[in-house]
């Protein structure tokens, strides 16, 4: 079942890598110390499994996803006549184009970027904030669809608390406790009493009625936030960036919404911890 919405340009990956790429994981990346001009990039893209195009390559720029070029290149030329596209720019496009042959949405790869893309609060911070919003969105749509699967006879204590908490919006202390345990908390763990709290709050419907609210300002101070909190976790978060781009999203919006709880005065800054 597809999580997200279409990209316009998808297909298969080639069976045979193309020359200077070499496979790791699904990705067939560039090697590590190389630059490109625009066609080199649209070669990787296609090595991915995604038909990009010269237009959408810009529009990857602007939105802050790719690295600018260096105008002129070797060639010292003007402008759009001989750029140098540097190797950052190489390994997103891998990147992108492989996370849009699999489906996922600009929402999901502006989130999963995020992290390591100051521009994107920096100069784009309305996208974030619409892509936050769209995020939710979508997940809600997933998951109703998920649990319609499922059908009503269907009956799981993890679920059921999952259903009440994340979707209905009606749940009890004892779901609370429940999806927490799921989640592999046991409960004399501090992470525990720390996120109880929050998972009264935890509802997807809330969730979206309070990102409408969301600042450009509250972007920025949350990233900021984000970014020295999980210094110390850098490689489970870069092996999520690579492995599991929409479960890394999920945990970005849901600290996100947690960050704007605690703004808004909903949730104590420093919540008990027995």
């Amino acid at each position: 079942m597809t999580d997200f919405l279409k990209p316009d340009f998808s297909g298969p990956r080639p069976s045979l890598i193309p020359p200077g790429l070499r496979d790791w994981n699904g990705y067939r990346l560039p090697p590590k110390q190389a630059s490109f001009d625009w066609r080199g990039l649209i070669e990787i893209a296609h090595a991915n499994g995604f038909r990009l195009t010269h237009d959408l390559l810009k529009k990857w720029r602007v939105w802050r996803f790719l690295p600018g070029p260096t105008a002129g290149g070797a060639t010292g030329a003007g402008r759009g006549k001989g750029e140098t596209w540097p190797i950052g720019a190489g390994w997103r496009t891998a990147w992108i184009s492989r996370w849009q042959a699999d489906k996922l949405t600009y929402d999901v790869v502006r989130i999963a970027l995020w992290l390591w893309t100051p521009d994107l609060e920096a100069h784009r911070a309305r996208d974030v904030r619409h892509s936050l919003f769209n995020f939710v969105r979508q997940d809600e749509a997933f998951h109703g669809r998920f649990f319609d699967l499922l059908g009503e006879d269907f009956s799981d204590p993890s679920y059921d608390a999952y259903r009440d908490v994340i979707l209905a919006g009606d749940s009890s202390l004892n779901d609370r406790q429940a999806l927490l345990r799921t989640a592999g908390l046991n409960d004399d763990d501090p992470e525990f009493a720390l996120n109880l709290p929050f998972m009264a709050y935890l509802n997807l419907d809330e969730m979206q009625r309070l990102f409408e609210t969301a600042t450009d300002q509250d972007v920025r101070t949350f990233i900021a936030l984000f970014r020295a909190s999980t210094a110390k976790y850098e490689a489970q978060v870069v092996d999520d960036f690579w492995s599991h781009p929409v479960g890394l999203a999920r945990i970005i919006v849901r600290e996100f919404y947690r960050c704007l709880l605690i703004d808004r005065g909903v949730l104590p800054a420093n919540p008990p911890t027995e």
